[in-house]
């Protein structure tokens, strides 16, 4: 029989032992806002809560594994859980889903004593679908909990925020991390995968798991080369050609935040790696003036990165080919600059 118990993740725990005090003060809400940063375990808080309140008989702040409601839950499907998501190649969650939510809140449970819903991300609610929400939350019913999962807790709308107990989850301390990672991938430098995911452990982990990693160098290493003036705008946009240009987005988002974060805070660690330091060492002037300047210019950057990475997500047929390119020159022209 699979007994397998949900993985709390080490820096998580503090927050779970919060919540477990709660159902065994027979406090818990009726709605939950798990929110942070991506990549460091939202949705796997949300899931493990889901199945410490659906188990018939927790011990030790933990389901017991062997009840009818864990075993159910262990084979995939729960009739008490309901897990609503964008479908169908949307961004957003729509009103009929929260109207099926409606419904299904509003019927007895079917094995536990609870029902359960998981939203995720709750920032894909759109306009109609988070009013629909806001009116199910105001008029909860008994047994039902809902656990949103959000990055970016302020696209919510405030009166939707406020019908929730928020339980901010953030990211590990480098040592957590580090510890945790070593135990869960095959890597010859984990300090480097995480330095790549921005301390973010489990973004850390699905690069290793997915072979991103490898893809992610090629493109850093060809970040170097442009920022160190020893390879042309031209010749990176042909390397990337084989590339993901998502993959490449993302890298350029990844060295302008690093950027930006190191001006700001002078936290030396955030240059750990050999890529995002020979990037740092080639833009960055040593005149205050000029810093000003160029921090205003990366936040630009930033903006205009993270703009067409959603344009890159849209269904109007984006242009992957122009969209990098704009973005090749947009980088080059801050170190024309300096």
């Amino acid at each position: 029989m699979d007994t397998q118990q949900p993985d709390i993740l080490p820096w998580h725990r503090e927050s779970w032992q919060a919540i477990n005090r709660q159902l065994q003060q027979q406090r818990l809400s009726h709605a939950y806002l798990l929110q942070g940063e991506s990549g460091i375990g939202k949705r796997q808080f949300a899931e493990a809560l889901a199945a410490l309140l659906l188990c018939r008989q927790p011990a030790a702040a933990l389901p017991c594994g062997t009840c009818p409601d864990c075993r159910m839950l262990q084979s995939g499907a729960h009739p008490d859980l309901l897990r609503v998501s964008p479908t169908d190649n949307s961004l957003q969650i729509r009103i009929e889903q929260i109207r099926e939510l409606a419904g299904f809140i509003s019927m007895t449970s079917h094995s536990s004593a609870r029902k359960l819903v998981i939203l995720h991300p709750a920032e894909a609610l759109n306009a109609n679908s988070a009013n629909a929400l806001l009116k199910t939350l105001e008029e909860p019913a008994g047994n039902a909990v809902l656990l949103l999962v959000t990055d970016l807790p302020g696209r919510l709308l405030p009166t939707l925020r406020s019908r929730c107990l928020k339980v901010p989850l953030v990211r590990p301390g480098r040592d957590v991390a580090l510890d945790w990672l070593a135990s869960q991938v095959q890597w010859p430098d984990p300090a480097a995968l995480l330095d790549a995911a921005q301390g973010k452990p489990l973004l850390a982990k699905n690069l290793a798991d997915s072979g991103d990693m490898e893809q992610r160098n090629s493109i850093l290493n060809g970040l170097v080369a442009l920022s160190a003036g020893k390879a042309s705008a031209h010749q990176f946009v042909a390397a990337s050609r084989n590339l993901e240009t998502s993959a490449v987005v993302g890298c350029l988002l990844w060295a302008s935040t690093i950027l930006i974060r190191y001006m700001v805070t002078h936290d030396d660690t955030l240059l750990g790696s050999t890529q995002a330091r020979t990037i740092a060492e080639s833009l960055l002037p040593d005149e205050t003036a000029a810093r000003g300047r160029l921090m205003s210019e990366l936040l630009d950057f930033e903006a205009a990165v993270v703009e067409a990475g959603r344009q890159l997500q849209s269904t109007t047929n984006p242009n992957p080919a122009l969209i990098l390119q704009t973005l090749v020159w947009q980088w080059c022209a801050l170190h024309r600059r300096r």
